[in-house]
């Protein structure tokens, strides 16, 4: 039986939607945005769904090719970044991390 939580769109349909303005997203659109984000293991999945349909609104779509940097550290960052799909990887000295865990926070 399918996964009544996954039922809306899959990866590559949330990057399209997450590549459209803010101003452009239907409420078709934010429902399964949501629906999908919500279905991710992580922070999303911790969230109520209006919570997550408020995010949702606002977030955008950034492609990072790989071993390219996001962050050096030091870096005064801006954005927040969140994976929705592939691997992640840091490098700092004596610092462990597991999935799910936020990098950059004091």
């Amino acid at each position: 039986m399918a996964d009544p939580r996954n039922l809306g769109i899959n990866l590559k349909q949330a990057i399209d939607i997450l590549g459209l303005q803010p101003s452009q997203r239907s409420q078709e659109h934010l429902f399964k945005l949501t629906q999908f984000l919500r279905s991710q293991d992580g922070f999303f999945s911790a969230l109520s769904h209006v919570d997550t349909e408020i995010i949702g609104k606002w977030l955008g779509y950034e492609y990072v090719y790989p071993a390219q940097p996001v962050y050096k550290q030091g870096d005064f960052g801006e954005s927040m970044y969140i994976v929705i799909g592939g691997t992640c990887e840091f490098e700092t000295p004596n610092y462990a991390t597991a999935s799910g865990h936020q990098i950059g926070e004091r």
